[in-house]
């Protein structure tokens, strides 16, 4: 019985530290120079200005970056919830070898949809961020 709680308290580790990797990419600069110039001074159709204004499309708060941000959030939701329950099954395999196998795959192949959720973000954090 203790063995089962210990396999799942590490399930449930794991899970909380893959979800906190998880959390969307920001792709703001932390302090932009050109926001309290071209708001106060009305230069708003200067070069400079311009080019700090957010894109529709694929600026920070653009079509694809929030898609991109709905769909991981999803998708990682979806895999922690069968990870969680592939570890109770696997809890409640009784030692039958086919219930282990099925279980042990589901809490593997959610695992990597995290990793893959997580690869996903990022690249298209880092895609977002060099479109000029």
């Amino acid at each position: 019985m203790m063995k089962r709680v210990l396999v799942v308290f590490a399930i449930l580790a794991f899970n909380l530290t893959l979800l906190s990797v998880s959390f969307p990419v920001t792709t703001s600069a932390a302090y932009d120079p050109t926001a309290q110039g071209c708001s106060s001074s009305g230069q708003t159709n200067s070069p400079v200005c311009k080019a700090s204004n957010a894109d529709p499309i694929s600026g920070t708060n653009g079509i694809i970056n929030t898609a991109a941000t709905i769909i991981a959030w999803a998708g990682g939701v979806i895999a922690v919830v069968i990870l969680i329950i592939s570890g109770f099954r696997f809890i409640n395999s009784g030692g039958d070898s086919g219930k282990v196998a099925s279980a042990r795959n589901g809490i593997i192949y959610s695992a990597i949809g995290l990793l893959v959720i997580i690869v996903a973000r990022v690249i298209v954090s880092f895609v977002l961020n060099n479109i000029k």
